[in-house]
């Protein structure tokens, strides 16, 4: 959760500033797509108390196979998103 945090609160500002005044609609309706992920995932916790976050809901809304593929989608893409970042991978710890 801190890669997608800090990966959005410093990162994107800094691409998108080459852009001009744009850059702050699409700062605004990304703050807003991220505002409603948080209301549904806070949403789908209250429903269903379990730790597991996105593989949990998956797996019972449909099935275990969603739940596996949930799950290691997450996995794959927190490995590559390590992969890519600019600091040593020993200062990632809390992915």
């Amino acid at each position: 959760m801190g890669n997608i945090i800090g990966g959005g609160i410093f990162l994107l500002p800094a691409s998108v500033a080459p852009f001009g005044t744009i850059s702050l609609v699409a700062f605004a309706v990304l703050t807003a797509g991220a505002i409603c992920l948080a209301l549904v995932f806070g949403r789908l916790a209250s429903r269903d108390p379990r730790t597991g976050g996105p593989y949990v809901y998956a797996r019972a809304a449909f099935g275990d196979f969603a739940g596996f593929l949930a799950a290691w989608s997450y996995w794959i893409t927190t490995w590559c998103r390590t992969r890519r970042s600019p600091s040593p991978p020993s200062a990632i710890s809390t992915c």
